[in-house]
């Protein structure tokens, strides 16, 4: 299990969450919506999966394979979490656009 050493400053992950969402505005947002017009041109009866492109399933492979590889690599875990941080902060920033297009289509009420 990894863990975030006490002496860690604080605002080294506030800054690691901003890079995040600058990184999720600048990247995570184009892509996002690349997939809302994709599930929005799909029809009812497609496999589940088919929401992504093979080309978006392979960029989740290595993100994983990425994100495990860092897990163990010998960087230090200060480094490594804020890698973690940024990117999850992306991700989490950029599904507010799956969302606000479910709201839009009253699957929330």
């Amino acid at each position: 299990m990894m863990s975030l050493p006490w002496a860690v400053n604080p605002w080294w992950l506030i800054f690691a969450a901003f890079i995040g969402v600058l990184k999720g505005r600048l990247i995570f947002d184009k892509t996002a919506v690349r997939v809302i017009s994709r599930i929005e041109s799909r029809e009812g009866d497609r496999c589940l999966g088919g929401f992504l492109s093979l080309k978006s399933w392979g960029m989740i492979l290595l993100m994983v394979f990425l994100g495990m590889s860092l897990r163990v690599s010998p960087l230090p875990g200060v480094l490594v979490w804020g890698v973690y941080v940024a990117v999850g902060t992306g991700l989490f920033f950029s599904s507010r656009l799956f969302w606000k297009e479910w709201i839009r289509r009253g699957k929330i009420t």
